[in-house]
């Protein structure tokens, strides 16, 4: 994942990174000032002092609804149905960034407190929202 001449024995993407997974598909390669950190590069942007790649485009929208009710599902087997809809509420609203006229479902989704419900909105998403 990292050049050899990378300085760090380990790297850590931050828990508090939003978004939904993968949060950084690809580090974009050193950069001739001789700045390494994953940070400075990631910061940078597209075109930047590094000449960075432009981010990679998003996954089709029913794909990403599908990881999201995927990582909500494990999350209830894991922490419990009451506690990963709480956390749900936020972490969805993610999967729907950019994706236009998708407010109506950011409102459900804010107010969703069982796994049904998370159901009948990500079919309405599919439905809807392409």
């Amino acid at each position: 994942m990292f050049p050899s001449s990378f300085p760090a024995r380990a790297w850590f993407s931050g828990g508090g990174a939003p978004g939904p997974p993968p949060l950084f598909p690809a580090l974009p390669p050193p950069m001739p000032g001789g700045a390494r950190c994953a940070t400075q590069c990631f910061f940078q942007g597209p075109g930047g002092a590094g000449g960075a790649p432009p981010a990679p485009p998003l996954p089709p929208l029913a794909e990403r609804c599908d990881v999201a009710v995927r990582q909500i599902r494990l999350a209830a087997e894991d922490k419990g149905e009451h506690i990963a809809m709480l956390e749900a509420r936020k972490q969805y609203a993610w999967y729907l960034k950019g994706v236009p006229h998708a407010n109506y479902y950011k409102e459900q989704i804010v107010r969703m407190n069982t796994l049904e419900d998370m159901e009948r909105i990500t079919a309405g998403i599919k439905r809807d929202l392409k």
